[in-house]
This record gives structure tokens, sequence and C-alpha cells, in this order.
């Protein structure tokens, strides 16, 4: 079976998936260059031991726009199927857009980040799947020992119980749009500061606009640095636009 020109690739029996752009194909064989490493030569391989290569979800990629600008981002899904060249709805810094799979490859995890591997089903041998597996099961038992709330891990706080109620009650709506209007002293930047690392645990693109007073600028900042223990907060004092932000569907408030 011949592969379309441009397209992902990858060989079946390697134990990493390491990813091949296809040059040229035919039924028996097919020429193309590993995307990863130093080597950029075409090497010809046997068409029965090369598949196509599918990036999931979440999967970190990097291209080339239109000005031969090179973009960062993470897929989204497959917009197009068929035999042809797939598309991919990709989001990235400048927001979505579909990038057809020629222009784009993933990016190298290196073979010592698991976490990276995993979520972007670059394996293909047992010993992968049985670490995938291993992975599955911490993963389990972080939702079980967090009441279904593993992005809460990590903070350096200690939640009361009408606190961690509020945080769920939040989490457990597909869109969350909620107003937290506990009484003075209850602790609702805490209560804030967790729903919000909980969203970007989601999903690391995620903006988020904080509107507040500059009197208690400084007690939040102090609140998400002790909930955030993965990268230090990003803060803008002055709204450079009053209208827009608040109009982002994507951008919490």
């Amino acid at each position: 079976m011949s592969l379309p020109t441009g397209c992902l690739a990858y060989q079946q029996s390697n134990k990493l998936v390491r990813p091949i752009r296809v040059r040229q194909s035919s039924d028996h064989r097919i020429q193309g260059t590993f995307i990863w490493g130093g080597t950029r030569d075409v090497i010809a391989f046997s068409a029965s031991g090369i598949a196509r290569l599918l990036l999931p979800g979440g999967c970190k990629i990097h291209w080339m726009d239109s000005r031969q600008n090179e973009c960062f981002g993470i897929v989204e899904k497959r917009e197009l199927d068929g035999d042809g060249l797939w598309s991919y709805r990709v989001v990235g810094e400048n927001g979505a857009e579909t990038v057809n799979e020629r222009q784009l490859a993933p990016l190298d995890p290196g073979p010592k980040d698991l976490l990276s591997l995993l979520r972007n089903f670059m394996w293909s041998s047992a010993g992968m799947f049985s670490r995938r597996c291993h992975f599955q099961l911490m993963r389990r038992r972080w939702v079980t020992q967090t009441k279904g709330m593993p992005g809460i891990l990590g903070a350096r706080i200690r939640p009361l119980p009408h606190q961690l109620a509020a945080v769920r009650r939040v989490l457990a709506d597909g869109s969350p749009r909620f107003l937290l209007a506990d009484e003075v002293g209850l602790g609702k930047t805490i209560e804030a500061a967790l729903i919000l690392k909980a969203l970007l645990h989601r999903d690391p693109t995620l903006k988020v606009l904080v509107v507040t007073p500059g009197d208690p600028l400084r007690g939040y900042r102090v609140f998400v640095a002790r909930t955030r223990s993965d990268e230090a907060p990003r803060h803008r004092t002055q709204l450079q636009s009053p209208t827009s932000p608040l109009h982002d569907r994507h951008r919490p408030v």
C-alpha cells in the first residue's frame, strides 16, 4: 500500500516511534527521512513495515506558517480523513488554525521523557505498553485520592472541606461558569486558585484574566503561587483592552 508524499509515518518494528516524513512511496518500497535526529538522509524502507502516524490530541508540534516563521502548539483533533494528506486543527500562540500534516511535525520528547511519550502515543513495544499501563494505574490512584480532582495535586495549602466542595461543584460542570459568593474570610481566593489550577492541568494553553483592585493583588499572588507548584504565575496590573478579553469564552474570569 503506497502512502501520500509528505505524510507522517513510522516503523512498526521499532521499540519507540520515530516519525518519518515520506518522500516517495510505492506498493513495495517507501523512501523517507527521520524527523528526529541530526541526519536528514533519505532511507529506503519496506512498505510492509511502515504505517501512517496519527497525531493524537494534546501532541506537541511545530510547523512553519505562510511567512516561514516557526510556530509551536498542540494538536486538538484531526480535521480530515481519507487516503490523502491529513489536516489537523492545532492550537498555538495565535489561536486555533488548520494545518496540513505536510507542514507540521511532532516535537522530539526524548527517550527519557516518558510522560510526553505516553501522551503522544510514541510507543510500540510491549515494554512501553507496560509503562503506559503503570502510568494509567498511578493516574487512577491520584483520581481516587483526590476524589476526582487530580489537578489540585501539588498545591501547597490544606483546603477546608467547604472549599473542596465548592471546587468539586465547579469542576463537575463541563463548561464551568460560576460566581463564588461565600462570606468574607471563607477562602474564595483559595477556591478560585484551586479551580484555575485544575483547569490549567486539563488544558495548559488556557488563558486566565484576573480583574482585581491594586490592594488585594499581593495577597492574590501569594495564594496563586501556593496553589501552583509548576511555574510562576504571570500578572498584568493594567487591563489593555477593557472589552475584548471579557468576551473570550476560552478565558475564565
